[in-house]
């Protein structure tokens, strides 16, 4: 209703309970948002949106408004025909690059940015050779096998190909892992600087290979450290060993500026949003 170009239709099976969001929705663009779930499941939010070719910059700001009105914890799935193929989305790019000028490519790259989105369609997705149709989520470990297909092979009338994908919203909890780390909190640091300085580490040039030299160096430094450096167990709770304290302040930093920046979306509080995102 009220709106112009191809329309939307969301199906949904009957097994899986579905809220239609209005308040999500913006007058004039043809979106239509739906909370989806199932027992024992985490539930997410389905954006279907279709943009116009030629459209205004403001339809996809209409849309980034619908996003960042959503809670900082909410899992959603965006779909739909943006009709921009001007723009790259290379795999070592955190956002895609508008290589074409187009003021709403402009628009949408600081969408995907603003709202942490992924995009997971590698190739074409119309049969002139453009990508037209996006899959973006900010929850990316949930989405997997996503497939594009040409839309004769399937039986279907369109020139754009038909997208598979898998939502998965359940997670099995990992086993608690038992790890020996050295403790340098007890640590006799005065010792291991003098064992350190009496190692004779000149000798790993003999070595040809720079795989053998690392591996002397490290038998010959762990040797010195276990002599002088207490251990002790630690147990991973369903944590990555990289993910560590720094890392985890980063986070929580990310989603505070996030939060202070929808309240009050000033251009300095955009820049500080951004640099803690790229750090």
């Amino acid at each position: 209703i009220d709106c112009v170009g191809g329309g939307i239709l969301v199906a949904i099976k009957a097994d899986i309970k579905s809220t239609r969001h209005l308040d999500l929705a913006r007058k004039s663009v043809e979106l239509v948002v739906v909370e989806l779930s199932r027992p024992d499941r985490r539930s997410f939010l389905l954006y279907t949106f279709y943009r116009p070719p030629d459209s205004l910059p403001e339809v996809l700001q209409h849309l980034n408004s619908s996003l960042q009105s959503i809670q900082e914890s909410d899992c959603c799935v965006v779909v739909g025909d943006f009709n921009l193929p001007m723009l790259d989305w290379s795999n070592d790019q955190a956002a895609p690059v508008n290589i074409g000028g187009n003021a709403s490519g402009n628009v949408l790259c600081e969408l995907v940015g603003d709202n942490f989105l992924h995009q997971f369609i590698e190739g074409k997705t119309h049969e002139a050779g453009n990508k037209l149709d996006l899959l973006l989520c900010n929850c990316p470990e949930t989405i997997e096998k996503v497939t594009t297909t040409p839309a004769d092979e399937c039986g279907f009338p369109s020139d754009h190909y038909i997208i598979d994908f898998i939502i998965r919203l359940k997670f099995e909890r990992t086993k608690p892992i038992k790890r020996q780390v050295f403790n340098y909190y007890q640590a006799d640091f005065e010792s291991l600087r003098h064992s350190l300085s009496r190692i004779p580490f000149e000798n790993i040039s003999s070595y040809d290979n720079i795989d053998d030299r690392w591996s002397c160096w490290k038998t010959l430094f762990i040797t010195a450290v276990s002599e002088h450096v207490p251990t002790k167990f630690i147990k991973d709770i369903n944590t990555p060993p990289w993910i560590d304290q720094e890392v985890r302040n980063l986070i929580r930093k990310k989603y505070s500026a996030l939060k202070r920046y929808r309240k009050n979306k000033s251009d300095a509080l955009k820049k500080k949003l951004r640099d803690i995102s790229q750090a």
